[in-house]
């Protein structure tokens, strides 16, 4: 005698399916403003605040700084 069965596969792709063909757009969410990423930029250049400092206060992923810092840097010339 079975007592569970558990659902098929098809029953996830088909929900998957519905998921996918929303009516509203799909939207990557932006959380750092221009103006917030060159504040935090100032404040390493200036020397106000260490890069570990920025991560541990402010909270900021070290993968995201470090991309702004490489993306974002002024050029001294």
């Amino acid at each position: 005698m079975i007592l569970y069965a558990p659902i098929g596969k098809k029953n996830y792709t088909e929900d998957e399916e519905n998921n996918n063909k929303s009516s509203l757009p799909r939207f990557r969410k932006n959380v750092y403003t221009k103006e917030v990423i060159d504040y935090i930029l100032n404040k390493i250049e200036t020397g106000e605040m260490k890069t570990t400092e920025v991560i541990e206060r402010y909270h900021i992923p070290k993968t995201t700084l470090y991309k702004w810092i490489s993306k974002y840097k002024k050029s001294t010339k």
